[in-house]
Order: structure tokens, then C-alpha cells, then sequence
């Protein structure tokens, strides 16, 4: 055979010339011709009955070979390609496995009916496949092949996945409801592995702290006379203490793996590096003077992880459960820019959308740790050398890194935020009222004023109908529905009290047209050819009305037809305390209420006078601006970062007040787990760099070793109090 006839197969060109193909080409055309999904496509292909009976013979052909002899041709150019493939490194491939021709089709030479062999005798008689190869091939979905994952280990993979990521921002917006229904299963299984944690950890705090306090401990397991059982008694407790919060580990282990490490990732270096030194001391012998393992640190520092995993998700579901069962939904937003250059918080009613997004975004201590933790690690590594290879002592390396890392990832980190949050949420949640998380606390404390309408300041039936006096021989369901309909058309609180009086039958309301407000008090309208007037003794006089003397009442409406006053309707408001103590807290939270009020009774005299304000308490704008802001239908576009599941001004308040406080709190939280862990990363090593003592002497002298695993768990505890104490005095607002 000719050197070339072992890679290539010529065929007749229509053209003229000659067109070359590679036998793997070739094959792997016919392979793929010969799926379901390839004869389905040439069956479509064939115009005339001979073609289709010929593609079955040749079906046939392939599947019933039987005993038959193979033909010597094809088994010479089957041998022949794998020679060719053997040389360019590829070997041929699996039955199973689908051929290389199925993407070539469409763009290979076999894309051109003028090279098509499918009605070639010679060609398929030479190419059918065996089934000893080949096999009866599946149906194929589509020309794209996925390999099937190993069923044994998928569920372990997709349940490993699912955990880590469960504390991470969901990809896609949902409702709250649904949100707390897949969180739910999650809250009860992190609250079992979270007491499982801390029972283990409580005998290894005992072996540790026994010697101190002058517990008994077994010889057994004691180091002075069993050294090798104290290490494989504290290293099983801490891998337990690793398994129970596998998901928290993950997750953080994936944060490294994006470079994007968290206080997560510092866990499980800690952890890592603690099962290093001790197979460092398992390989220098009880002989090495740093031998007492930080097991201690890094399992308390897991059973930590979990319980803020915890806390952040049992907050996260409180939230979404008032969310889901709050009597009204009332979305509360704040706008850098609601008016000009000032910042205030608006509520209106409004599915809560994006809401739980913001609730799952990243907290102040997250995004401080994404940047610390990565630092941290390098100048782990880079002072651990230093304090041992730089000092001449090579073997404390572990021992070194171990310790510093101990030090790194503060206890305090996993409840700075999620502490106060739950205190906060729980607290909120009595007044109908979910908070976004960090969200809500950021954004709210940006606030400058709260836009309060006319509902917030009067809701309900704390605003009436006293009396009614029609002047003249006008017809009184006249003056009573020429009123109330332009009243309703007001969008104002003072429509609630003449609505009521017709008992919502609107039957009784008119068509206006050519609506709009005065800023001297009222508020006009036409109802047919009639001008009608509405508004307060002063703007009746402002617009030429005649009023009578006598006629002059205090938080009155009066109603002028035609430049003739008609009816005057007396009106009482009625000021509640909660409302008169939320307003109050905004002034002392430093939220000045913003009266966006559309009732033309309720000025700033009025208000200041009910809910015994100062001057300097209230902001009252212009009429304009009081109806742009107090408009339902004004275009918001931020985000909502808590939702009033109940009417009125205390539930808008609590929601405000509430964020602040959790702000604060929170920022202190994280500025001590700062200090804890700068100070404990340089502190450490400065005590090992110096040589100021080793961690051997903690059973050998009877001073506590500065650097040994209790000192260290004493200052992670330490620093975490703190934090706790603050964090309780979150809800005390």
C-alpha cells in the first residue's frame, strides 16, 4: 500500500479535481450516521423510497453482522486508523463515547451534499460498524455529550455544595416567604450541630483549663504522664468539632479558592495549622520543647463560626417570617437625594422587591474580614519564618505559624454583627417590622429626615367629624358629597372621615375635573360647570369668599360652590401618645420628621401643638414639595431595607430607630475585633520572636506560658465578651 493511501481516501470532486478525507473523518461521519439521532437526520434527508431502503440495509448490516467474517478492507483501514491515531497521541475511543464527526458535521467537509457517501455501496460496505465497538448507541438528547457523574458521590457533592453556599447572597430575587421556607430546614440543623459543637468542646476546655483551676485529670489522658493520648484525645475532638460545621469550613475553604478569603477561611487555617503542629510534634517526639498543640483555639473557633452562622441565619428567618405575616405590606426605602441634597427614609405600600437580597448581603464585619484575612495569612507565614528560621530555630515553624494564626480569626468576629441583629430583629418584630440586616443599618444611617404623611401623624379614626352646618338654602347632600368628593380626590387623611360617612358608598361622589391645591390652605376643583372650593377660613378669605365672623372655627373645613360659601364641617384630631413618643424618638435619634402632609388643617402650629414639639423638631416644606413626596405613585428606585407590616407612625419609627441602633452597635463590635486581631497577630509574634518563654514550660513552671494554647483561648474569650455585652444593649433604644 502507498504511504498515502494509510492517512487519506480520494474521491471525484464535482468540479473536476480531486477532494482528499481523512479516514477519522470519514469513520467518524459514518459512526455518527449510524446513532438515532444521525439516522433520523438522513432519513429526513432522503428524497426518494431507494435511498431510505438502502440507509436500512445498511442499518442492518451494522446490527446484524453476526458470525460473519469481516471484511478484510475494513479491518485493514480499521488497523490502519488506529495506527494513525497511536501516532498523533490519541487513542481510540470507548463504544460509549460519542465520535469527534458529530461537531464536524455541520462544519466539516460532510457539511456539502456534493460529498455525500450515504448512497455509495462501496463506501458503506466497507465502513459499517461493528457492533464489537461500537455497541447499540443511546439516543442522544443533543450533539453536545456530557459524561454522567459517579451516582455514589453526587448527592454527597450536591449537599456539600448547597451548605457552603447557603450563606451567600441568593442569585435571584424571591418573596420573603419563600425565602423562609428554605432557610427553615437549614436554622434547625445548624441549631443541632451548633450544641454538638459546643459539647465538644467543653471536656477539651476541661483538659485544658484543669491544671489552672485545680481540677482533677485522669492520668490517661493527661499530658504529663501520657503526652501521645493528649494529642490524639484533643486532635479527635477538634476533627469532630470540623465535621460538625463542614458547611461553614467549606464555605470558607471556597472563599479561598475565589481569593476572596473571609473570617471563615482564617477558621480553617487556624485549623489546618493545628493539625500540622501536631504531626510536627508527632514527628520531633515529646523531646521538642513546642509541643502543646492549639487545638483548643481552633475547635472553639469552629464551634464560634457555627453559632454566627446560626444567629445570622435564625435573624435572617425571623425577618422573613414577619415579613411573611405582616397585616399590611408597607415597604420602607431611604433616598440619598429624596429632596435636593437631603437624605431621608419614605415608606409606601409596595411589594417588598429585592428585599431579600439586601437582607443576605455581605455585613460590615464580613466585608472588613474579606479585607483583613488575606493579609493576615501572607504576614502569618512571613512572621512565623522570621520567628523561627530567623532566629535559628528552624522547628518552631509550625508551632509558630500555629500560634499566630490562633490569634488571627477574633471569636468576637462571628457575633460583632449577628449578635446585636438578633437582639434587634426580635425586638422590631414586635411591632410588625423585618429589617434587611446590614443594609437597613447602613442606609438608615445616612438619614437626615423621615417623611411622615398625613396616615403616619393621624391614622385611623383619630381624625372626625364633629358637626355640620350648611349655610343658606343650599341642599346639604349637596354641600355633603360636592365635598367629600373633592376631599377624596385630595388624597389627603381628611378624606377617611367623610368616606366613612357615606360608609364607603361612592355612589355619592362627583366627577371633578381641573383638581389642584393652594398653598394658602385649600384646594379646588370644578364639578360640572360648578367651581368648587375647599379649605380653611383663611384661604376662604385669601380667595374673596364671604365668611361670617361667627363661622370662625378652629380645624375646620369649609366649602365654597360658585364663590359662595355653602357648608362648614367642624373637625376634632385626635393625637396619640405612641404616635407623640415616635416622633419624639426620631428627634432623639437626630431624624427630623418631615410633615409631608396633604390636609390643609394640619399645620405646623397644629402639629407642634398636639405633639408639644419645638420649633426645631419639625420640618415643614413648601406645598410642592409636601405633594411630591407624599405622592403613592412617585417613582422610587432604591431598594427596600425594611418592611412596616403594620399601619401608623410607631411601626415606620421602630423600623428607623432600630437600624440605628443596630449600626452603632455593631461598629463597635467590629472596632474591638479589629484591635483583637492586629493586636493579637503582632503581640504573638513579638512574644516568640523574643524568646520570652516557651509553650513546653506551661506544665513545667508555675507560670502560665505567655503564648501557650490557654493564654491564647483566654484572650479570644476576653475579647468576645465584650462584644457580647455590647451587642445586649443593642435592643435598649
Amino acid at each position: 500500500m502507498r504511504p498515502e493511501d494509510e492517512n487519506f481516501m480520494t474521491g471525484d470532486d464535482p468540479s473536476g479535481g480531486e477532494q482528499t478525507f481523512s479516514l477519522e473523518e470519514i469513520l467518524s461521519e459514518h459512526r455518527y450516521d449510524n446513532t438515532i439521532k444521525g439516522r433520523r437526520e438522513k432519513s429526513e434527508a432522503q428524497s426518494d423510497d431507494g435511498s431510505e431502503q438502502e440507509l436500512e440495509s445498511i442499518l442492518s448490516m451494522a446490527r446484524t453482522r453476526g458470525g460473519e467474517e469481516e471484511p478484510a478492507s475494513r479491518r485493514g483501514l480499521l488497523m490502519q486508523l488506529s495506527m494513525a491515531r497511536t501516532r498523533g497521541g490519541e487513542e481510540l475511543k470507548q463504544a460509549e463515547e460519542p465520535p469527534d464527526g458529530r461537531e464536524r458535521r455541520e462544519t466539516g467537509v460532510f457539511a456539502s451534499s456534493e460529498f455525500d457517501f450515504s448512497n455509495n455501496e462501496e463506501f458503506q460496505r466497507m465502513f459499517a460498524p461493528s457492533t464489537d465497538y461500537l455497541g447499540e448507541p443511546p439516543e442522544p438528547e443533543t450533539d453536545v455529550y456530557v459524561p454522567p457523574e459517579p451516582e455514589e458521590i453526587k448527592p454527597l457533592l450536591n449537599r456539600i455544595n448547597d451548605r457552603a453556599h447557603r450563606l451567600r447572597e441568593p442569585v435571584r430575587d424571591m418573596p420573603p416567604a419563600e425565602a423562609a421556607k428554605k432557610l427553615e430546614p437549614y436554622v434547625r440543623s445548624l441549631t443541632l450541630r451548633a450544641f454538638a459543637a459546643l459539647a465538644l468542646n467543653i471536656p477539651m476546655l476541661y483538659i485544658s483549663l484543669s491544671h489552672r483551676i485545680g481540677l482533677p485529670m485522669p492520668e490517661a489522658v493527661s499530658f504529663l504522664f501520657r503526652p501521645y493520648i493528649y494529642v490524639f484525645v484533643v486532635m479527635t475532638l477538634q476533627l469532630l468539632t470540623m465535621f460538625c460545621g463542614l458547611d461553614v469550613l467549606a464555605r470558607g475553604a471556597i472563599d479561598l479558592f475565589h481569593l476572596r478569603p473571609s473570617a471563615e477561611t482564617g477558621v480553617v487555617a487556624a485549623c489546618f495549622s493545628s493539625i500540622v503542629h501536631v504531626f510536627s510534634i508527632l514527628l520531633y517526639g515529646p523531646s521538642w520543647h513546642a509541643y502543646l498543640p492549639y487545638c483548643v483555639v481552633s475547635s472553639l473557633l469552629v464551634m464560634m463560626s457555627i453559632w454566627g452562622a446560626r444567629l445570622r441565619c435564625g435573624a435572617r428567618l425571623r425577618t422573613y417570617m414577619v415579613a411573611k405575616n405582616a397585616e399590611v405590606t408597607q415597604s420602607v426605602t431611604m433616598e440619598d437625594r429624596i429632596w435636593e441634597d437631603v437624605a431621608g427614609v419614605t415608606k409606601r405600600e409596595a411589594a417588598p422587591e429585592g428585599f431579600v437580597p439586601q437582607t443576605e448581603s455581605p455585613d460590615n464585619v464580613q466585608r472588613f474580614f474579606n479585607f483583613f484575612i488575606p493579609f493576615a495569612l501572607v504576614a502569618s507565614v512571613v512572621l512565623a519564618f522570621l520567628a523561627s528560621f530567623g532566629a535559628g530555630r528552624g522547628r518552631d515553624f509550625w508551632w509558630a505559624w500555629s500560634a499566630i494564626l490562633s490569634s488571627v480569626t477574633p471569636a468576637a468576629s462571628f457575633i460583632a454583627f449577628v449578635l446585636p441583629f438578633n437582639f434587634v430583629s426580635k425586638r422590631v418584630a414586635q411591632a410588625g417590622v423585618a429589617l434587611a440586616g446590614w443594609s437597613a443599618a447602613r442606609h438608615m444611617s445616612k438619614a437626615n429626615v423621615a417623611v411622615l404623611t398625613d396616615n403616619d401623624i393621624f391614622p385611623g379614626d383619630t381624625v372626625s367629624l364633629n358637626g355640620i352646618k350648611v349655610i343658606g338654602t343650599h341642599a346639604y347632600d349637596k354641600a355633603l358629597s360636592y365635598t367629600t368628593s373633592v376631599v377624596h380626590a385630595s388624597g389627603s387623611g381628611l378624606a377617611k372621615p367623610f368616606v366613612a360617612f357615606f360608609k364607603g358608598d361612592t355612589s355619592h361622589f362627583k366627577r371633578i375635573t381641573d383638581f389642584q391645591h393652594y398653598e394658602g390652605g385649600g384646594m379646588g376643583a370644578y364639578i360640572g360647570s360648578d367651581r368648587v372650593l375647599v379649605g380653611s377660613y383663611n384661604f376662604m378669605v385669601s380667595m374673596s369668599v364671604s365668611v361670617p365672623s361667627d363661622l370662625k372655627t378652629k380645624h375646620a373645613v369649609y366649602t365654597a360652590i360658585n364663590m359662595e360659601l355653602v357648608a362648614v364641617f367642624a373637625m376634632i384630631y385626635t393625637p396619640l401618645a405612641e404616635v407623640r413618643g415616635a416622633i419624639h424618638q426620631l428627634s432623639r435619634n437626630k431624624v427630623q420628621p418631615m410633615f409631608a402632609v396633604r390636609d390643609f388643617n394640619l399645620t405646623a402650629l397644629l402639629v407642634k401643638e398636639k405633639f408639644k414639639l419645638s420649633d426645631d423638631q419639625i420640618d415643614y416644606p413648601v406645598i410642592e414639595e409636601r405633594l411630591t413626596l407624599s405622592d403613592p405613585t412617585r417613582k422610587v428606585y432604591a431598594k427596600p431595607v425594611a418592611i412596616a407590616g403594620r399601619e401608623g407612625l410607631p411601626a415606620y419609627a421602630e423600623s428607623i430607630v432600630g437600624s440605628l441602633a443596630l449600626a452603632r452597635t455593631s461598629r463597635l463590635n467590629l472596632l474591638l475585633s479589629a484591635i483583637c486581631a492586629a493586636a493579637g497577630l503582632l503581640v504573638v509574634f513579638y512574644l516568640i520572636y523574643t524568646g520570652a518563654v516557651s509553650s513546653a514550660t506551661e506544665f513545667f513552671n508555675d507560670h502560665a506560658a505567655t503564648v501557650s494554647p490557654v493564654n491564647i483561648l483566654l484572650y479570644q474569650l476576653l475579647w468576645a465578651l465584650p462584644a457580647a455585652i455590647v451587642s445586649s444593649w443593642a435592643a435598649r433604644y
